[in-house]
């Protein structure tokens, strides 16, 4: 069962906008871009799953199932709860006695958040592939921001 949070014109427009605008800020190449990019993006993916009940073919889940396990060990890698034979052999050489895998686990959980992202694009543009009007649609708003 699905639920019409919003058109599903609207939801596409407002994905074909995020992705012409979001290289604007220096290139997006920088945390306040990525996550402003992250959290709209996670938006417009909740939008689309309880409007159209988050149907997608068996290949993009088990596509999906591996990704998720890249993002899992990225985020395993900045947890401290971690044994201590797996931590930056570094870690003891500065003195901590905590420590993780990733030697600035800041830095795992923020590409953790950049790959979720970059998967959530992935997602919508692969569904909004399918129609051929949104997808001729996504073409010319990427081509008209590039050029």
């Amino acid at each position: 069962m699905s639920i019409n949070v919003c058109s599903e014109a609207r939801l596409w427009a407002a994905f074909a906008v995020l992705l012409a605008v979001v290289p604007v800020p220096l290139g997006a190449n920088r945390p306040l871009a990525w996550t402003a990019l992250a959290v709209c993006l996670g938006v417009l993916l909740v939008l689309w799953g309880v409007r159209d009940g988050a149907s997608l073919p068996r290949m993009v889940r088990w596509l999906g199932a591996g990704w998720l396990a890249v993002v899992g060990w990225a985020l395993v890698q900045a947890a401290p709860w971690t044994p201590e034979d797996w931590h930056h052999p570094l870690w003891a050489e500065a003195g901590f006695s905590h420590g993780a895998v990733a030697l600035d686990p800041a830095l795992a959980i923020e590409g953790a958040m950049r790959l979720l992202s970059y998967g959530a694009a992935f997602v919508l543009a692969f569904v909004a592939g399918r129609n051929v009007a949104w997808a001729r649609q996504l073409v010319r708003v990427l081509a008209g921001s590039a050029a």
